[in-house]
């Protein structure tokens, strides 16, 4: 998963600063058992629950202001046990169900004033996903 910052919208909190940042980048590597049942010729039903991993990066994150001061906040990747749970029907071949992943990464955050300056810190965030499938199965 890819999600954006809205750069617009901390700027508009801090009057005066402008704010350049990257994305957020999410990979869940799960694995499983699952269950299905037929409840007719043409509709099964199924159920899953799995573990894996958590990767997720925070992006990069600079507030400058126009006198020249900036601090810049740099993120090493999170890692976490993760769990997911989904159901779902198949109704022919079509597919509509849902997942549930949720886990807690740690991150390393360091911050750097004006290039100089800097501290770091570490801070779990938990993370969770609901996830809606429509598809056609093979």
């Amino acid at each position: 998963m890819v999600n954006s910052v809205d750069e617009t919208a901390i700027e508009n909190q801090l009057s005066g600063f402008t704010v350049s940042s990257g994305s957020y980048l999410t990979t869940w590597t799960m694995t499983g058992v699952g269950i299905e049942t037929v409840a007719s010729p043409t509709v099964k039903i199924y159920g899953l629950a799995q573990i894996g991993l958590l990767l997720s990066s925070v992006p990069d994150l600079t507030i400058s202001s126009s006198y020249g001061t900036s601090v810049t906040q740099t993120t090493k990747m999170g890692t976490a046990l993760a769990y997911g749970f989904g159901a779902g029907v198949l109704i022919n071949r079509f597919n509509i169900g849902l997942r549930y992943y949720t886990g807690e990464p740690e991150y390393e955050h360091s911050v750097s004033f004006n290039g100089g300056n800097s501290t770091t810190a570490k801070e779990k965030s938990p993370t969770t996903v609901l996830e809606v499938m429509i598809g056609f199965s093979l």
